[in-house]
């Protein structure tokens, strides 16, 4: 998968690269995800690798910033929310920011708003929107 196409999306007001996986949906660089957030690659990775949920997929690929084909562990976009869910805001340091396009952010009160913006949203879902029964 080295020829992949690579675009770069904003995801509240940070921009973060993505690749489309070879099923066509999108993906981004678990590692960019997991560094820009000041946590350990090595047990992310493991989490990564480890939980089904995630379903994360490791791919040959030129990342935007870089000049050679490596492996990346991606996470599929719509597997993100989910994975950013499981963070312990806590351990990310008080001080930690990252700019941003409106400037610098707290990143910890940054990963807990949008935390309990998706709690609301999966409430919304299953208890306030009108559903069609599941029939399997």
């Amino acid at each position: 998968m080295e020829n992949v196409d690579i675009k770069t999306v904003e995801f509240y007001g940070q921009f973060i690269a993505t690749v489309r996986l070879d099923d066509g949906q999108p993906g981004v660089f678990a590692k960019e995800l997991v560094e820009n957030l000041n946590m350990k690659w090595e047990k992310q990775r493991l989490k990564l690798m480890n939980n089904p949920l995630y379903r994360s997929y490791t791919v040959w690929t030129r990342a935007p910033w870089d000049t050679q084909i490596r492996e990346h562990r991606i996470i599929p976009i719509t597997k993100v929310a989910i994975f950013l869910a499981s963070i312990n805001t806590l351990r990310i340091p008080e001080e930690k920011t990252f700019q941003s396009s409106v400037g610098p952010i707290n990143l910890r009160k940054h990963l807990l708003r949008y935390q309990l913006q998706c709690a609301d949203v999966l409430y919304d879902f299953w208890h306030k929107t009108p559903r069609i029964p599941d029939i399997q």
